[in-house]
């Protein structure tokens, strides 16, 4: 099994009740549910923050390539893939 670490933070009784009755829900443990929900939100945060940079040309080709009409087998192979973060 991988090394773990502790994470430790303070919340109040209502945010407590709310992430119990959540995890809850979810027929999960209550520290299950938090690692995933704060791994999941830093994914996001993380993902949302890539910047792509591109000369004049290449972002025109760009927004011709986003207008095309999508291949339906390209998408659906795609929608099987794992993101890089899984």
């Amino acid at each position: 099994m991988a090394k773990t670490e502790s994470i430790f933070f303070k919340a109040s009784p209502e945010q407590k009740t709310l992430i119990n009755q959540a995890a809850s829900i979810l027929n999960k443990q209550k520290t299950e549910f938090m690692l995933q929900t704060l791994c999941d939100r830093a994914e996001e945060v993380i993902l949302d923050q890539q910047v792509v940079m591109l000369a004049p040309d290449e972002f025109k080709a760009f927004q011709q390539a986003l207008d095309e009409p999508l291949d339906q087998v390209k998408v659906d192979d795609l929608l099987q893939r794992k993101g890089p973060w899984e």
